[in-house]
């Protein structure tokens, strides 16, 4: 028999849509670094009985443990799907990424069925791309709605594909023509807003883009969760002697560092249920997002940015715990009913001692860690925004830091009754809804 490597481990998730009810294989697949393991175990219960016997005797079987431990750099791509599991839901919104100038991009010269050519005029505004024209105030609704506006009895649907980043321009009956190239408006036309060449289309009902044009982006919302029961994910991990996934798994504890010259760090606590063989599916992987590293990185304390920070630390506490019945080795639900427990730390060099005012006079501040990585499209950014509404230090030393004047200073975050909350973290990236 032949050893297995661990380099060959794959990891893999999916939200389960039955709260804790395994999914039967993976949809999503994660890069890990090594130290990440998900463990089911069996706890023993040991035997300390008085026989008259100088010997231990055999241990009895307990409850059964599923917990472990996520350690990676932060892409925007995936850490939602933690922070889904900490925070709950999020709202979120398609954002605008398509910008129409009048004079500019805003025309759109067409012939339908051999007829004269007409020209639509797309209103100017920055708007969503949206999935379809049936999505209102989107740029696929504003492109459906001037052209009828300019065929009057036309009915056009338009659409946009994820995957090839294309519109597909459809007429409900009979053909037309785009007309880029020999168009009147061709000089301000929006042929490179809907990705067509500098050619006019094929007579027909549809016209599809020719080249990928802007990404969908959304900015989802976390705010502190109102439920004691977080949403489930099941894990699957692939570690070559077999595939094992675990269902009911939520975060229990999700702590971000940073420093001067390495990557945004995420190390994620995990809590589960079960385990059983699972199927890691085909995994791929170029849906990942570039990690974000410390050049992406702005600290804002008070709304001021901070030049004197190496390093720094952040974490969100559920005190997630598993709830088990009696007669069940395994547990039974994963809840989170306390309060959530945020603190962090900011490792800095003196500049001069307001900070450290503060925290003798125990004087709030507000604190934001702004990481904004590649532009997903247009001015819009991949972005992890945390901002903490109100934060207390717990200390703020002397201290040494390399070879200079510098201190660790730690903090806790509370509830700001003037904005009505203690955290909130903007998750910006191509993911449309968790």
């Amino acid at each position: 028999m032949s050893p297995f490597s661990l380099e060959a481990k794959r990891w893999g998730l999916k939200k389960e849509g039955t709260r804790l009810t395994a999914e039967t294989t993976a949809t999503k697949w994660l890069s890990v670094d090594p130290g990440s393991e998900i463990s089911h175990r069996l706890e023993l219960l040991p035997d300390n009985g008085l026989r008259g016997v100088k010997a231990a005797y055999p241990s009895h079987a307990g409850v059964k443990v599923t917990d472990g431990k996520v350690t990676a750099p932060v892409r925007t791509s995936h850490f939602g799907e933690f922070l889904n599991m900490l925070l709950g839901a999020p709202t979120s919104a398609e954002q605008s990424v398509v910008t129409v100038e009048a004079g500019v991009n805003d025309k759109i010269d067409l012939a339908e069925d051999g007829g004269a050519p007409v020209a639509a005029t797309l209103t100017a505004g920055s708007y969503p791309i949206g999935a379809t024209s049936a999505v209102a105030g989107s740029f696929c609704k504003l492109v459906k709605d001037q052209l009828e506006a300019a065929n009057g009895a036309s009915t056009y649907t338009v659409a946009y594909d994820v995957a090839t980043r294309k519109f597909t321009i459809t007429k409900s009956a009979g053909v037309f023509v785009l007309q880029w190239n020999t168009g009147a408006n061709k000089a301000t036309s929006a042929r490179a807003l809907l990705g067509f060449n500098d050619a006019d289309t094929a007579s027909a009902i549809a016209a599809t883009s020719d080249v990928a044009v802007s990404n969908r982006v959304h900015k989802h919302t976390f705010l502190l969760p109102s439920s004691v029961q977080p949403p489930t994910y099941t894990f699957f991990i692939d570690r070559s002697l077999g595939v094992k996934k675990y269902n009911g798994v939520a975060v229990k504890k999700l702590a971000l560092k940073g420093n001067a010259d390495g990557f945004v760090q995420h190390d994620t606590e995990l809590l589960g249920l079960d385990e059983a063989a699972g199927d890691i599916g085909s995994p791929v992987y170029t849906d990942e997002a570039i990690p974000l590293t410390f050049q992406h990185v702005t600290v804002k304390l008070g709304g001021a940015s901070m030049t004197n920070v190496k390093e720094w630390s952040l974490s969100l506490d559920s005190g997630l715990f598993a709830k088990r019945n009696p007669g069940q080795q395994v547990a039974v639900d994963v809840l989170a009913p306390g309060k959530m427990k945020i603190e962090g730390s900011l490792t800095v060099y003196f500049e001069d001692e307001t900070e450290r005012a503060k925290f003798l006079a125990n004087t709030t501040n507000t604190l934001q860690f702004l990481i904004q990585g590649d532009t997903l499209a247009g001015s819009t950014k991949e972005a992890l925004d945390i901002n903490l509404y109100k934060i207390g230090y717990k200390a703020f030393p002397y201290g040494e830091l390399d070879g200079l004047l510098g201190a660790q200073a730690t903090f806790e975050a509370f509830m700001s009754v003037t904005d009505g909350k203690m955290v909130q973290v903007d998750l910006t990236n191509k993911v449309a809804s968790y």
